[in-house]
């Protein structure tokens, strides 16, 4: 998680813990119950956030590799360039612009900044207590010391306020007896219940997370609570409430460090109130199930994630997208289906295609394009032409991060820039004589996965075209296995895509040979293909890679993906590479 995301979950945890405090138990229950409730809950304030309890079922997100579009005839040769293209998927520093190569200088120099005043404020905050406490070990090193059954009397002339310190009883000299007696029970008392390791922890929390103020409106209220336990103590004892209120003025003033626990209290008018009052402890319980619920909602809105991860995406550069993206939302609406009209809406506002490019790049305006997220959702029947087109408008405005939605999933990819100066292309396609045709090998391994205006799919190599091996099928109905199998050739069929064996180095650095298949998947679709099959496609292709390198995950390390380390997963992605290519849409025929 982001630092900025824990520090509000811990402002948010820590201040709903106070005021359920405040509001349901403080001067309501036991002392030794609001004790216990501040330091547990400042504990979870700051260790649900950095929770991820596996309890939500996981988003049906698909996350594709970055495609690359390439144009080819159907019997033309395969370009010269095209595994050079192919290989642009697997790295992201090829298509993202090169201003996003790296995070300007100025960001850097701002994140180093605030983290070296953070750590700067916590650092003097925590030397300030490990000043304190060796004060006060040093003061009891010059004092007389009486060892008594239940704690330690340090006494000095230089104490002019008693106070406790873990076991030990810091006062001065020339007490009245009774006086004394009282002094002695009091302090007694926080030595007893363990108070000051209470307010040592609490210190410590506060000077790591000083920039919660919650934590130091708790710190104040551990005191509160300690002092009035002390005092309920030396009134149990059998002092007279006048005496004892007599005692507490008479040491208002003198040495007595933050860390301890002593006479010297600020809050010495709620102190005299709380000793006038009757201590209830009658419903402490249910007071305290009262907040369970509150504690339990928290616990699930901040400490819990999803079941599952969803697969890694397959880029170079991880730090740019592990930051918080930019969304743009984009959506098509039918106006007249039979007309054959559309309404786009731009963050809601309705808005011409031929403007699309402007509006983003004013939406965007100083920020790293190449992190931010266009997401695009359509109503039902939404034909792929306007998509297209929607997505070319997106590409000369540099928004090249496409995240597609639906009802039932959300599928991202990364599209290639735009391309300049391209030259002209002849409409005439090229056939290939039978002696090219032999002699081509790289055609064998192009798969087609094509779907026309009706959401048909076709599912084929040139070759098993040629032999009648062709699958088609609705969109929805595509079966993933057929085009694992496809990818695969595991019977090594001539129609279909070839493998090579290929020497991949194994996280320990041994090395080992992997059957890798050399097929690219080609997706290409009409401009009357729906949305919804456009997306259902792309969702098959990836299942279809993701289930390859799940089953080898298991062959090869006995684990799934999301268990793989770092290494184990680049052995797997070098094994099962996912070359995918999207072709300019086409009147696809069949």
């Amino acid at each position: 998680m982001s630092v900025i995301s824990f520090i509000v979950e811990s402002l948010i945890c820590s201040g709903l813990f106070l005021v359920l405090y405040r509001w349901m138990l403080a001067k309501k229950v036991g002392f030794r119950i609001c004790r216990a409730y501040l330091i547990v809950t400042m504990v979870l304030s700051v260790t649900i956030p950095i929770m991820d309890v596996p309890l939500y079922p996981s988003e049906n997100v698909v996350r594709l590799s970055e495609w690359t579009v390439f144009s080819f005839d159907d019997f033309g040769a395969v370009p010269a360039d095209l595994e050079e293209a192919v290989a642009v998927n697997h790295n992201s520093e090829a298509i993202k612009p090169e201003s996003s190569a790296q995070i300007t200088d100025k960001s850097i120099d701002l994140k180093l900044i605030l983290t070296i005043l953070y750590t700067l404020v916590g650092a003097i905050s925590l030397a300030l207590l490990a000043y304190n406490t060796a004060r006060i070990y040093r003061l009891r090193s010059k004092s007389k010391l009486t060892y008594e059954e239940d704690y330690t009397l340090a006494e000095h002339e230089d104490i002019k306020t008693p106070f406790s310190f873990i076991r030990t009883i810091f006062m001065g000299f020339n007490y009245e007896p009774q006086e004394r007696r009282q002094i002695l029970t009091h302090e007694a008392s926080h030595v007893r219940h363990r108070h000051s390791y209470e307010r040592l922890l609490m210190s410590v929390l506060r000077s790591i997370f000083w920039f919660n103020p919650f934590f130091w409106m708790a710190e104040k209220d551990l005191e509160e609570v300690q002092e009035w336990e002390a005092d309920k103590d030396v009134l149990d004892e059998g002092w007279s409430l006048k005496t004892y209120r007599t005692t507490i003025f008479k040491q208002l003033f003198g040495y007595n460090p933050d860390i301890t626990c002593g006479l010297n209290h600020s809050l010495t008018k709620q102190r005299f109130i709380m000793m006038t009052q009757s201590h209830r402890g009658k419903g402490a319980w249910l007071r305290l199930a009262a907040t369970l619920p509150v504690i339990a909602l928290v616990f699930l809105a901040f400490g819990c994630g999803v079941k599952s991860q969803e697969e890694a995406v397959e880029t170079t550069n991880l730090t740019l997208d592990e930051q918080e993206p930019l969304t743009f939302r984009i959506h098509v609406a039918k106006s007249n289906e039979e007309k054959g009209t559309y309404s786009i809406y731009c963050n809601d506002n309705l808005t011409d295609i031929e403007t699309i490019s402007k509006t983003v790049s004013e939406y965007f305006s100083g920020e790293e394009m190449y992190n931010t997220t266009v997401s695009i959702s359509a109503d039902e029947n939404v034909p792929m032409g306007i998509i297209t087109d929607i997505k070319e408008q997106l590409r000369n405005a540099r928004a090249l991060k496409v995240r597609y939605e639906t009802d039932d999933s959300a599928i991202e990819k990364r599209m290639p820039p735009a391309v300049e100066n391209t030259e002209q292309k002849s409409d005439e396609p090229r056939f290939m004589t039978p002696e090219e045709w032999a002699t081509d090998v790289s055609r064998r391994n192009l798969i087609s996965f094509k779907i026309n205006a009706k959401d048909k799919v076709l599912l084929a190599t040139d070759r098993s075209f040629r032999a009648q091996g062709h699958y088609i099928c609705d969109a929805s109905e595509f079966d993933v296995e057929i085009l694992k199998n496809h990818i695969l050739n595991p019977e090594n069929k001539a129609t279909l895509p070839e493998y090579e064996m290929r020497d991949i180095t194994m996280p320990d650095g041994s090395t080992k040979q992997f059957k890798v298949s050399n097929a690219i998947v080609s997706l290409q679709i009409d401009r009357g293909t729906s949305y919804e099959g456009y997306t259902k496609a792309m969702e098959c292709i990836t299942t279809a890679y993701k289930e390859l390198r799940e089953e080898l995950s298991a062959e090869v390390f006995g684990k799934t993906l999301a268990e793989l380390s770092d290494a184990e997963m680049q052995v797997i992605y070098q094994a099962v590479p996912m070359n995918v290519s999207e072709t300019e849409p086409k009147d696809i025929r069949r």
